[in-house]
Formats: structure tokens, C-alpha cells, sequence
């Protein structure tokens, strides 16, 4: 397994290599240049032009992209042209906070996901898997930042439960459990949107993989057998529809911090989607491709822990 990891890791260098190049080919080729982020609105066409010169804007792009990923490979980012600052120090702090609301939101929702979805598969027709076929349906329907919108409407604006955005409480400088659950006062909102939005569909993609295993010769064999349903269900259906469920959880790591970027802007979370929407607007090249590559890194990073899990749910697949 270590040899297998090892080799998947390995072959993620090309890869990466080959997206960078599509990712900074599309960048640069997209009309717009970031000249004027920081100048004075003034500046004349001489000073615009020098700062060109100066940004290496009129060079080629593959002496641009060779002069980006030499710098990248030691381990030098680029300045980001809105905050001013090295790229590095600028990502880091959005991707700690991206990750707190996301892996929250991860582990609640397949945690409740799993055991809903089976129990609703169990349950066909049901009256609960009925609610959770209409709510899926409705879920599917309204996009995220409208979800977000309501309940800030009815937590912030309404009841005065939470506070409408942000990360922390402006000014209080809490320290220890009190910055902590100060974070968590901040997240409860949209954690609650991103749950409620994906967890419907979880528990349907749960319910159906379950069904599939439920109706399969060997589950009619085990209960034949004269093993206990609930032998049935956990130890043969369900471990079955495990290599459906952790297929779908490698391709939704990446998807969390994707999708979250309107989110965040909703909620003005200083996480790695708003600032990736910020460099775009405003033409920030080094961020945008620091966001967007650490977004193609963690797709192949979230395709090879699938792959890892396969080997773990289902002996009979083999890695070497």
C-alpha cells in the first residue's frame, strides 16, 4: 500500500505540471491585465507601461510561465497585486479557514448522511423516506447563496440568534474557548446552509446504493442463511455500498472548497473561494493561479484517497 501511495504521488508531479500550463495559458490568454490594481488612477500611459515592464507582461508566455514555475518550484508564489504581499502569506490563513468550515461540514453531513440513507433504504415508502425525497428534490432546487440569504434573514435579522457574517466578533479579541466557540458562533450559519443544501442529496445517494445492494443475490443468501437483518444490512448490503460512497467523498473534498466560494462571499468568510473570486475580479495573476492550483491539487488528492479507500472497503481490489 505505502509503495502504491508513494508511486500515485509521483504521478502527480507530470500532472500538475500539465494543469499548471492549461491554468496559466488560460489566465494569461483571457482579455484584461492586472495593471491598475495599485496604481494611481492618473498613472499616464508611460507609467502604465513601465509597471507592465516591470510585471513582465510583455514578454512571452512561456518565458512568463517559465519565469513563474522556476519561482514556484522554490517554493515563491509571486506578490499578489491586491494585497501587496507575497501570494504564500496571503492563501495560507484563507485555506486554515476554508478547512475549519469545511471539514465540519464534511464530517456532520456524511455522518448523518450514512445512517439516514440506510434507514430510508430499509424503510422504502416510507413516510420519512418520502420527506426525504421531497426535500432532496427541494434542495437540488434553490441554489446555495439563496439558502444562505434566508436564514440570515431568519437566525440574524428576525430572531438576533447569530451574527449576520464574518469569522469572529469585530474588536473582542477573545482568546482560548471563548475565541473558539466566538468561531463557531460565527460558523453555525453557513455550516447550517452547506447542510442543508447537501445533505438530502447524500442521504438519496446513500438510499440508492443501499437499495442496489439490498435486491443482490447475496443479501437474499444471507438472509436465507438465517442471519439477523441487522447482520444483513451492516455487514453484507451496507459494506457493499461503501465503494459507491467513499467514490462520491473523493470527489466531493474538492467540490466543498469549490462550491463554498459564494458561500463565503454570502457570509464574508475569509476562506480560499472568496479570495479566488476577489483575484479574478481583479486580475490578481499570482493568487488566482495559487487558488486554482491548490484547487486541481486537491481533485487529484481527493482521487487518490478514493482510491486508498477502495483498497480498504473491498479486499478484492488490489493496488501495487
Amino acid at each position: 500500500m505505502i509503495k502504491y501511495i508513494i508511486k500515485r504521488l509521483l504521478q502527480l508531479i507530470p500532472v500538475m505540471f500539465l494543469i499548471s500550463i492549461i491554468i496559466f495559458s488560460i489566465i494569461v490568454l483571457t482579455p484584461g491585465e492586472p495593471i491598475g490594481a495599485n496604481m494611481d488612477p492618473r498613472a499616464t500611459a508611460e507609467q502604465k507601461q513601465a509597471e507592465r515592464e516591470r510585471l513582465g507582461l510583455n514578454d512571452p508566455i512561456h518565458v512568463r510561465y517559465g519565469i513563474w514555475i522556476t519561482n514556484v518550484l522554490q517554493l515563491d508564489f509571486g506578490k499578489s497585486t491586491i494585497y501587496n504581499k507575497p501570494v504564500e502569506e496571503v492563501i495560507v490563513p484563507y485555506i486554515i479557514n476554508s478547512l475549519k468550515l469545511n471539514v465540519f461540514v464534511f464530517l456532520f453531513t456524511y455522518l448523518l448522511a450514512i445512517p439516514l440513507g440506510i434507514y430510508v433504504a430499509v424503510h422504502k415508502d416510507g413516510l420519512f423516506d418520502r420527506f426525504v425525497t421531497v426535500t432532496s428534490y427541494v434542495g437540488v432546487s434553490f441554489p446555495t447563496f439563496f439558502v444562505g440569504l434566508v436564514l440570515i434573514f431568519l437566525f440574524s435579522i428576525k430572531l438576533d440568534w447569530t451574527p449576520v457574517s464574518g469569522m469572529v466578533t469585530a474588536g473582542a479579541h477573545y482568546e482560548g474557548v471563548k475565541s473558539f466557540m466566538d468561531v463557531l458562533h460565527h460558523m453555525f450559519l453557513p455550516a447550517l446552509t452547506l447542510i442543508i443544501v447537501s445533505l438530502p442529496r447524500y442521504i438519496r445517494y446513500v438510499r440508492m446504493n443501499m437499495l442496489n445492494s439490498i435486491n443482490q443475490d447475496y443479501v437474499r443468501t444471507a438472509r436465507a442463511k438465517g442471519l439477523s437483518e441487522r447482520k444483513v444490512i451492516y455487514s453484507h448490503a451496507f459494506r457493499n455500498s461503501l465503494i459507491s460512497i467513499v467514490t462520491l467523498l473523493g470527489f466531493e473534498i474538492p467540490l466543498l472548497f469549490s462550491g463554498a466560494a459564494v458561500l463565503e462571499t454570502v457570509f464574508n468568510w475569509p476562506g480560499i473561494g472568496r479570495i479566488m473570486l476577489d483575484s479574478v475580479f481583479n486580475r490578481d495573476y499570482n493568487l488566482m493561479m495559487a487558488t486554482l492550483v491548490f484547487f486541481a491539487l486537491l481533485t487529484l488528492i481527493g482521487n487518490l484517497f478514493a482510491d486508498i479507500c477502495y483498497a480498504v472497503v473491498d479486499p478484492r481490489i488490489k493496488v501495487d
